[in-house]
């Protein structure tokens, strides 16, 4: 699974003059007369699942094309480049080359897996995985099914699939590579590491184990997009984990692993925290009797009530990429809305009624709807890929709205997304 971060490209241009005995030209300079032609935008690109099966849709064609016929998908993630798919079937990894490739073909076995298996334990299976920005290396990792055992961490490369562990049996945790590829940050429940090419470790971060983590697993962890660092929130070696209301630290890691203290506040303990894009806020929800606050918290410690809902439930689904809008829902009518400070929250989706399911089927409706709206990813700043009641959507804020595929699976559990599509550097 890849980390849902969206990337801004730049283009640098770079002029210098050469060394050397030959002779420097000067040539007259005169206006040119031909148009300054852009760089095309990439035509979009989504790799989904449909009837358990793996299909890459494009935008400039709109064309889905089937790459596995298997059935059994459960996640599914594609290469920066668009160049590789990889997704996980029946505990064992698959990939495909769209370029070359008209099948899937398996590229770590179950029963690899399962010949790595500690005494004691009775399956192995995928943890999470990822292709690196590289195109062709996939990192993956394995635990047991009671979360208790394993936790290795393997790399393999599509190129030539041998898997090589990297990690041994309770050294990984959940992996999150920088934009470059050249440094991962690996967040374990009580401890942060980094790192780097040569896949030597160091610990950065230690804070109290919180079992609201999970085994394992640790907190949010977002990279900055020119990979210089990442933003963490972890509990305060002075938390009391008694009380409700627990001091969350808010860090910055650099690549060289020096840490940075930027701010605290005080939430739920076991409650997550939203880290926007290039960490410049953090969203964080607390709830008081019948009310829930949203919140968010800049760099500077400056701390916004950003929306309360005075019965029921707020629930986060993401920041927008500009990182000054939120998406949430309300437990009352399950709309998402998109909003930002000081202003009134509107509802996300251009068409509503054929998107959300409020009703059990029958009209009768449901007492605490969830929103039918999964896996929000956002492409740009007004941009972004749902899948709705009816299928994947691609939509324009304000704007436009497309259907990808009215048959696409929302799987909602395992390792990784549904549907997924390359992040260009």
């Amino acid at each position: 699974m890849k980390i849902s971060s969206l990337l801004t490209a730049l283009i640098i241009l770079i002029s210098g003059t050469a060394c050397g005995s030959l002779p420097i030209l000067e040539v007259p300079s005169t206006p040119s007369t031909e148009a300054t032609v852009p760089n095309p935008t990439p035509p979009v690109e989504v790799a989904y699942i449909k009837g358990g099966n793996v299909y890459l849709w494009k935008q400039d064609t709109n064309i889905s094309t089937p790459y596995s016929s298997d059935g059994g998908a459960q996640a599914v993630t594609i290469s920066n480049t668009g160049a590789l798919i990889v997704y996980l079937r029946d505990g064992a990894l698959f990939f495909v080359k769209p370029v070359t490739d008209i099948q899937s073909k398996v590229l770590v076995s179950h029963s690899y897996l399962q010949a790595l298996l500690p005494a004691g334990y009775s399956d192995y299976h995928i943890h999470q995985f990822e292709i690196l920005p590289d195109g062709h290396t996939v990192y993956f990792s394995v635990t047991t099914n009671s979360g208790s055992g394993g936790n290795d961490l393997f790399k393999i490369d599509s190129n030539s699939p041998l898997p090589v562990k990297v990690l041994g049996p309770g050294q990984g945790g959940n992996f999150h590579f920088s934009p470059d590829g050249h440094c991962y940050a690996l967040a374990r429940s009580n401890e942060l590491l980094l790192l780097c090419d040569d896949d030597s470790k160091k610990t950065v971060l230690s804070f109290p184990p919180t079992c609201g983590f999970g085994a394992g697993n640790g907190p949010e962890i977002v990279w900055k997009s020119d990979s210089s660092g990442f933003y963490i929130v972890t509990p305060s070696i002075t938390a009391d984990t008694n009380q409700i209301l627990a001091r969350q630290d808010y860090w910055f890691i650099t690549k060289a692993g020096q840490t940075q203290l930027k701010t605290f506040f005080f939430s739920w303990l076991f409650d997550p925290t939203y880290i926007s894009p290039e960490g410049s806020q953090v969203a964080y929800l607390v709830s008081s009797g019948k009310s829930t606050t949203l919140h968010t918290v800049n760099l500077q410690g400056v701390d916004n009530p950003y929306i309360s809902f005075p019965e029921g439930e707020i629930g986060f689904m993401g920041w927008n990429p500009d990182s000054t809008r939120i998406v949430f829902w309300l437990m009352n009518d399950a709309i998402p809305r998109l909003a930002q400070p000081n202003d009134f929250p509107l509802p996300l989706l251009t068409e509503q009624a054929s998107l959300y399911a409020l009703d059990d089927g029958t009209g009768t409706a449901i007492p605490n709807p969830v929103p039918v709206i999964n896996g929000l990813r956002w492409m740009d700043n007004t941009t972004f890929l749902f899948e709705g009641n009816a299928g994947l959507y691609l939509e324009q804020l304000k704007g436009s709205i497309s259907t990808i595929d009215a048959g696409a699976d929302w799987i909602g559990i395992g390792p990784g997304p549904s549907f997924d599509f390359p992040h260009n550097p």
